[in-house]
């Protein structure tokens, strides 16, 4: 199939080019290779809190200035409430196109007082940052007594003047996160991992039937290095036909993003 653009929403990578604690290789040179495998036009270079630092990410978008492009990741936990207004702007005047929270890596609720505070100041901002959200919230140290679908859909609705993009679709929840924010038209929800790691499921039969019908609010990525981009791209073509109009397509792998970001 021919697609026009294509933008990888979600990749990772580190100093050392280690992965956690796996063998994968999670470095600059094996993600530039791996784009071009994969006939990538650009990706979305992702911090992490507490595992990627900002000041990396930046460095690594000024070497491909063309391919990169820089999202930030904040700790809500680590920032005094008096200095978030100043620091959600600097992100801003880095030039990162959005802000990544990811609640297992920071160890807090996705509703408490800390994040929240941090969502509302930059809902209030002339101009607020897109914020990317880990959506797989589950972790053997934390407990919350709402689903994921609740989650989102609470956030989407508190802070209407910001765009969500929910990473991973909610997992196995996407579904009925998909149900949650389809009246909410500031929250998008990202592909990456999920589509690869549920593919021999439901979430399969779900997501053939929503690129059809809920393409505008849908983002393909592959979160590289868990995923490398060419299996991710292709667990996600598998999924569509020729009775899918080719712009639905380029909207889930490139348009909606540029849209999001403008890019």
């Amino acid at each position: 199939m021919n697609i026009p653009e294509i933008i990888d929403a979600n990749t990772h990578i580190t100093r050392s080019g280690k992965w956690f604690e796996t063998t994968r290789d999670a470095s600059l040179n094996a993600l530039i290779k791996e784009m071009e495998n994969a006939n990538i036009n650009k990706s979305l270079l992702v911090a992490l809190p507490e595992v990627i630092e900002n000041e990396f990410i930046l460095e690594c978008c000024e070497k491909y200035p063309k391919k990169l492009i820089p999202i930030a990741a904040l700790n809500p936990k680590k920032l005094y409430r008096a200095t978030l207004a100043s620091t959600l702007l600097e992100i801003k005047e880095k030039n990162f196109k959005a802000i990544k929270l990811h609640n297992r890596l920071s160890q807090h609720n996705p509703l408490d007082d800390d994040f929240l505070a941090l969502l509302e100041i930059n809902n209030s901002l002339e101009n607020p940052n897109v914020i990317f959200i880990c959506s797989l919230f589950y972790s053997k140290d934390l407990y919350f007594d709402k689903t994921p679908p609740q989650i989102i859909h609470f956030l989407s609705n508190q802070f209407p003047k910001t765009t969500f993009l929910f990473m991973h679709a909610g997992g196995s929840w996407f579904l009925q996160v998909v149900e949650a924010i389809r009246d909410c038209p500031n929250a998008y929800l990202d592909l990456s991992f999920s589509i690869s790691k549920y593919k021999e499921s439901s979430f399969s039969i779900d997501l053939k039937y929503l690129i059809n019908t809920f393409d505008q609010r849908l983002v393909w990525g592959s979160d590289f290095p868990e995923y490398l981009p060419k299996a991710a791209k292709q667990d996600f073509l598998s999924l569509t036909d020729a009775t899918i109009p080719s712009e639905k397509i380029q909207n889930i792998m490139a348009n909606n993003i540029k849209k999001i970001l403008n890019l």
